[in-house]
């Protein structure tokens, strides 16, 4: 009989290195970071439950982010003014625990907890976006797929027990948790589409489908009559139009902006149709303005330092004894938490963040990053409270569009040490 020598501890940790090594480069070799990641950003168009997503995020892209990370990378990573001034604005909003109302030892974990997932992702989004061409057409033709998929999808549920006029239409998925969140996720995809992928195609056949892509989210985004996200999705798609002079297209989208402005008052003045019913016009001010005052009062309670970012946001009664604890714009919560530092922080982020944009929209002529970013800006004034959090669909709201434009600024770094040239606005 032959003996069976057991391996020794030694042994065993060896071969348990050697599976890790086997992982790292399987992981490397194939793209699987850029795959899972895809996968994760297109969840949030399809999953009801929010534990999916962030389920795909925790055990699947993270794992691969430590597989794939290397000391090139953490030194690209470290090299974005975009990351550190963000990391530095979420930091500061974390320490604001400190001064907060009745602070919860759960309120610290799940804070401190927010802020190291975040710079997570920011480092995932930097070391794709070193993959210049692949992860940008990666990114943006699985999101324009699976959104005009479920566009369409949406409407056909939506509409089947509602009414178009009077409606608006909420998507599947997190999105559909309320019409604005809707047309943030469509007036995304739509930006992606039009300003993306068009640029990465000189096919006929595929402009076309892209055209077809992006007239059925511009017609989703329109039936959710969300006014911040339609507001901020024409000035961006306005922007990247004009900054890669496409006058034709430009003509097109205000010929039929002035059709249904035409539509409309004509529906009003002879076919007898109360325009102050739909609910676009008829819903006013949707309390923002009562809103908005309330929280400029609170704010005068912690002008300088803010009321901490585990406070309640303010309580606000409206004229009809509505109650809203919100304060439904991004910018003004963010000073109730953290006051003027806080401010200051978030205005140095979108300094930085428009200057990367307009260098990247006129050395490579990538405009489809400032007009993400433009619509984030323009929404969020209407829209969003606190920032840090964990894997949620604020990430896709806000850190998005700061992410990628922190990965194409270590990107033209990175380029500019190489002495590589940009992609020019036709390769």
């Amino acid at each position: 009989m032959h003996e069976v020598v057991r391996a020794g501890p030694l042994e065993e940790t060896a071969r348990g290195w050697g599976i890790l090594v086997d992982i790292r480069k399987f992981v490397r070799k194939h793209d699987v970071l850029l795959y899972l990641f895809c996968i994760f950003i297109c969840s949030y168009y399809l999953s009801p439950n929010e534990r999916i997503f962030k389920s795909i995020f925790y055990y699947l892209v993270f794992p691969s982010f430590l597989f794939s990370i290397t000391r090139e990378h953490v030194e690209i990573i470290k090299g974005s003014m975009i990351f550190r001034l963000s990391m530095v604005w979420v930091g500061y909003l974390c320490v604001t625990l400190i001064w907060s109302d009745e602070v919860a030892l759960r309120d610290l974990e799940k804070y401190i907890r927010g802020f190291l997932w975040i710079g997570v992702f920011f480092s995932v989004v930097i070391i794709l976006s070193q993959k210049e061409g692949v992860f940008p057409k990666y990114l943006f033709l699985s999101v324009a797929s699976v959104a005009t998929v479920t566009a369409i999808f949406s409407a056909y549920q939506y509409y089947s027990v509602h009414e178009i006029i009077g409606g608006r239409l909420i998507g599947i998925g997190p999105s559909g948790k309320h019409a604005i969140a809707t047309a943030i996720f469509y007036g995304a995809a739509m930006l992606m589409t039009a300003l993306g992928l068009s640029k990465l195609t000189h096919s006929p056949a595929t402009r076309i489908a892209y055209g077809l892509a992006v007239s059925v989210l511009l017609l989703a985004l329109l039936l959710t009559l969300s006014r911040g996200p339609i507001l901020g999705a024409g000035l961006a798609m306005v922007f990247g139009l004009v900054a890669t002079r496409r006058w034709a297209l430009l003509a097109t989208l205000a010929v039929a902006g002035a059709a249904i402005v035409g539509l409309v008052a004509f529906s009003s003045m002879f076919a007898g149709v109360d325009i102050g019913k739909l609910d676009f016009i008829g819903r006013g001010s949707s309390y923002r303005l009562e809103i908005w005052s309330n929280v400029l009062d609170r704010i005068q309670e912690a002008f300088w330092f803010g009321h901490g970012i585990a406070s309640d946001m303010p309580k606000a009664v409206m004229s009809d004894g509505s109650i809203y604890i919100t304060a439904h714009q991004m910018y003004l919560a963010n000073h109730y938490v953290g006051g003027v530092p806080a401010t200051i922080l978030l205005v140095a982020v979108i300094v930085v963040a428009f200057q990367v944009a307009i260098r990247r929209a006129r050395t490579g002529g990538e405009v489809v990053y400032a007009a993400l970013l433009i619509f984030f800006l323009v929404f969020s004034a209407t829209y969003i409270d606190k920032v840090v959090k964990s894997a949620n669909v604020i990430w896709f709201y806000v850190w998005l569009p700061l992410a990628l434009l922190a990965g194409q600024e270590a990107l033209m770094k990175r380029q500019a040490s190489e002495n590589v040239p940009p992609e020019s606005a036709d390769g």
